[in-house]
């Protein structure tokens, strides 16, 4: 048995396994999540007025923490100034996903 299995106290597993168990469709597979993102950038579409949506994008969800990047330093105040009610109307709208804030960063 190697030094690196024997200390982290794990078996070898076959790749297609792995795989196998991140695609199944249960809270932690990539199904559910990609289902979780499709479903939040379609609300985020309908929610934001079409010129703000044009300059703002969701480029990750982890953890009930939605990021957001903005295009420019009056998008991000912007958002950051209607998160809390952004969050409010996505709870509302899409309680699985358990969302909690919204984190916005400037696009570089």
């Amino acid at each position: 048995m190697d030094s690196e299995q024997t200390r982290y106290g794990s078996q070898p597993a076959y790749l297609g396994d792995v795989l196998a168990k991140l695609i199944e469709p249960g809270p932690a597979g990539l199904a559910r999540r990609y289902e979780t993102c499709d479903k939040l950038r379609f609300l985020w579409s309908q929610l934001l007025p079409p010129v703000m949506a044009e300059h703002c994008r969701l480029v990750d969800f982890s953890q009930g923490v939605l990021v957001v990047e903005a295009d420019s330093p009056s998008f991000l105040y912007e958002l950051r100034m209607s998160s809390k009610e952004i969050v409010k109307h996505l709870k509302q709208s899409y309680p699985a996903a358990k969302i909690r804030e919204i984190k916005v960063i400037l696009a570089r």
